[in-house]
C-alpha cells in the first residue's frame, strides 16, 4: 500500500511560549520515527502576516531523507502572526490530490486554533470529502483548544493527541502519540460506545399476582367504622393541601404586582378586586366538586357492599343492614358539615389575604407615581444638559472636520507629488545590463550548469537563470535565480507576478541576486537565498522605504 502524508506545523503567535519548543521535541523524538520515510511525505509550516496566509513548502511531498525533515524543524523560526490552519489543510489536500497513493493523511502540529477563520473543521470536513484523513496535535491545556483538536480529528477520522504546554512530561506524550501511531499504522479509529442502562430490580422481578381477600361477617360489620376513621384522617391533609395552594397562589399574584409595578406598569385596582372575587368564587366551588363526590361515592361502594352481603339468618342480615345504612347517613352529614366549615375558613383566609394585598398595591402605586414623577424631573434636567452638549459637541465636530478636510487636501498634494518615471528604454538597458553581469558572476561560480534564460530575449519565465544539478540524469535544477538591477545603492526592489508565483512555487531553492549601484563601476551584488524565509525572520519586508507607487501586478520588497 502506498501512503502520502503531509506534516502541517503552526510557526505563528499559537506557538509562543513552551509551543514551539515542545512542538520541536514531539516531532524529532516522536512523529518523525512513527513515519515510513520509503513512502510519500512532505512538511509545511504555516503563519499569516495580517490577512496574507503564507503556507511554506520546507521540505516537497514525493521521497524525502529523514535529515532534510530534522533540519528544517530544528531551525523553525521565531512564532509569529496570525494562524491559517485552515488554509494550510486546503493547500496541503490539492498537493495530496496530485498524488499516487491509497492512503493519503495530514498530521497537523499546532498550539492554538484557526485565528483568521475561527474554526478548522470545515476545512477538515473538505479533506474529508477528498479522501484525506486529518489528525491533530494540540499543546495547550485550554479546554476550548482541545475541544476544537478533538472534534476536527473525529471529524477526520484521525487522532486527536492533547499535549499539556506546563511542562514536557515524556511519559505521558508518548502514551498520547500512542493514538496517532495506531491511526498511522491502519488501525481503525476507536469510538466510545454508548454505556446501556441497567434494568432495574423491579422490572426484573416478576409481578407478583394478587391474592383476593375473603371478607367475613365480622369485617363486614366494622366497614363502617373504618370508612369514618379514613375519612377523619384524610381531612386535615386535604385542608393542608388547600390553604398552602391558596397561600401559594396569593404570593404568586403579589410577586406579579410588584413586577408589574417595578417595569413602570400600571394596575386598575377595581379590576383587581373583581379578578380576585372571581378566583375566591371559582375556588369555593372547587371544594364542593372535590371533596363532596368523593365522600358520597365512598358511602355509596359502601352501602351496596353491605346491601349484596349473604347470610344464613336473612333476618338478621337485613336488620344490619339497615343500621349501617343510618350509620353511613350520619357519616355524610358529619363531612358536609366539615366542608361547609372548611369553606368558610377558606373565604374568610383569602378576604385577609386580598385585604392585605390591596394595601400593598395601594402603597406601591402610591411609590411607583413618585418615582415617576422623580424621573420626569431628572430627565427634564437631563433633557437640558444634553441639549447643552449636544450643541458643544456639534461645535466640536464641525472644528474637526474641518481639520480632517484639511489633511485630505494635505494627503492629496502629497499623492501627486510621487511620481512615476517610466522609462522604458532605460529599463530595458539596466535589466540587460544586471544579467549580464550576474551571468559573468555566475559561469565562474558554477562553471557549465549555468542557464541565461533571457539570453535571445525575454522568457518570461518568472526567473532568469537556471543552475543545473549535477545529476543531469533526472533533469532536476539546484537553483532557480532571479536578476534585479538596481542604478544606486538603494534596497527596494520590485517582482513581477509570475516571479512571485515561481518563487512560491520554488520556495526552497528560489534565489535572487540583487545588484545594486548599477551607475558605478564596481556594483554590490546581494543575494537572498530564501524569499519566504527571509520574509518569515525579518531580513526582507514587504514595503517601500519610501512613498512609491506601482505598476499592476508588481510586488514591493526591501532588504533590511
Amino acid at each position: 500500500m502506498k501512503n502520502a502524508t503531509d506534516i502541517l506545523v503552526d510557526i505563528s503567535d499559537n506557538m509562543e511560549g513552551n509551543g514551539k519548543l515542545f512542538a520541536q521535541r514531539v516531532l524529532l523524538e516522536e512523529i518523525l520515527p512513527m513515519v515510513d520515510f520509503g513512502q510519500i511525505t512532505g512538511l509545511k509550516t504555516f503563519m499569516a502576516s495580517g490577512p496574507v496566509c503564507l503556507v511554506i513548502r520546507s521540505v516537497d511531498l514525493g521521497v524525502n531523507q529523514r535529515y532534510e525533515f530534522e533540519q528544517k524543524i530544528n531551525n523553525l523560526p521565531m512564532p509569529n502572526s496570525g494562524s491559517p490552519i485552515s488554509t494550510a489543510i486546503r493547500e496541503s489536500v490539492a498537493e495530496l490530490k496530485k498524488q499516487d497513493a491509497e492512503t493519503k493523511r495530514i498530521i497537523i502540529v499546532t498550539a492554538g486554533v484557526d485565528t483568521l477563520a475561527g474554526s478548522y473543521l470545515y476545512a477538515v470536513n473538505e479533506a474529508v470529502a477528498e479522501g484525506v484523513q486529518v489528525s491533530v496535535v494540540v499543546i495547550n491545556d485550554d479546554a476550548s483548544v482541545k475541544s476544537a483538536a478533538e472534534a476536527a480529528a473525529a471529524a477526520g477520522k484521525g487522532a486527536a493527541c492533547l499535549i499539556s504546554d506546563a511542562s514536557y512530561d515524556m511519559m505521558a506524550v508518548r502514551s498520547e502519540l500512542g493514538k496517532l501511531r495506531a491511526v498511522l499504522s491502519g488501525q481503525p479509529v476507536q469510538s466510545q460506545q454508548p454505556a446501556q442502562p441497567a434494568q432495574s430490580q423491579q422490572s426484573a422481578q416478576p409481578t407478583q399476582p394478587q391474592q383476593p381477600t375473603q371478607q367475613t361477617s365480622t369485617s363486614q360489620s366494622s366497614s363502617a367504622d373504618q370508612f369514618a376513621s379514613s375519612q377523619k384522617q384524610e381531612e386535615p391533609k386535604q385542608s393542608n393541601d388547600f390553604f398552602q395552594n391558596v397561600r401559594e397562589a396569593v404570593d404568586d399574584i403579589k410577586s406579579e404586582v410588584r413586577q408589574k409595578l417595578q417595569e413602570g406598569g400600571i394596575i386598575d385596582i377595581d379590576d383587581f378586586k373583581s379578578t380576585f372575587n372571581e378566583t375566591v368564587k371559582t375556588v369555593s366551588e372547587t371544594v364542593s366538586s372535590i371533596f363532596e363526590p368523593i365522600k358520597e361515592e365512598k358511602a355509596e361502594a359502601k352501602t351496596e357492599q353491605f346491601a349484596s352481603s349473604t347470610s344464613s339468618d336473612s333476618a338478621a342480615s337485613s336488620e344490619k343492614a339497615e343500621t349501617e345504612s343510618v350509620d353511613l347517613a350520619e357519616i355524610i352529614a358529619k363531612n358536609k358539615e366539615s366542608l361547609n366549615k372548611l369553606q368558610a375558613q377558606a373565604t374568610e383566609s383569602i378576604g385577609l389575604l386580598m385585604e392585605s394585598c390591596t394595601k400593598a398595591i395601594n402603597d406601591l402605586q402610591g411609590k411607583a407615581t413618585a418615582k415617576i414623577n422623580e424621573l420626569m424631573n431628572d430627565h427634564n434636567t437631563s433633557a437640558s444638559n444634553l441639549m447643552q452638549k449636544s450643541a458643544e459637541a456639534f461645535s466640536k465636530l464641525s472644528e474637526e472636520k474641518d481639520a480632517a478636510l484639511n489633511k485630505v487636501r494635505q494627503l492629496i498634494a502629497d499623492d501627486k507629488a510621487v511620481i512615476i518615471h517610466t522609462d522604458s528604454e532605460l529599463a530595458d538597458k539596466i535589466e540587460i545590463k544586471s544579467q549580464q553581469f550576474l551571468n559573468a558572476h555566475l559561469q565562474k561560480k558554477y562553471p557549465g550548469r549555468v542557464k541565461w534564460m533571457n539570453e535571445n530575449g525575454d522568457a518570461q519565465k518568472g526567473y532568469d537563470f537556471l543552475v543545473e544539478d549535477n545529476d543531469f540524469i533526472n533533469d532536476s535544477h539546484e537553483y532557480v535565480i532571479a536578476c534585479k538591477g538596481i542604478l544606486d545603492d538603494s534596497k527596494t526592489f520590485f517582482m513581477r507576478q509570475r516571479e512571485w508565483e515561481a518563487c512560491v512555487k520554488n520556495s526552497r531553492n528560489y534565489q535572487i541576486y540583487v545588484i545594486s549601484k548599477m551607475n558605478t563601476a564596481e556594483p554590490s551584488l546581494t543575494i537572498i537565498d530564501n524569499l519566504m524565509d527571509a520574509i518569515v525572520s525579518g531580513k526582507v519586508v514587504p514595503c517601500a522605504t519610501a512613498n512609491t507607487k506601482l505598476k499592476a501586478g508588481h510586488v514591493v520588497l526591501t532588504i533590511k
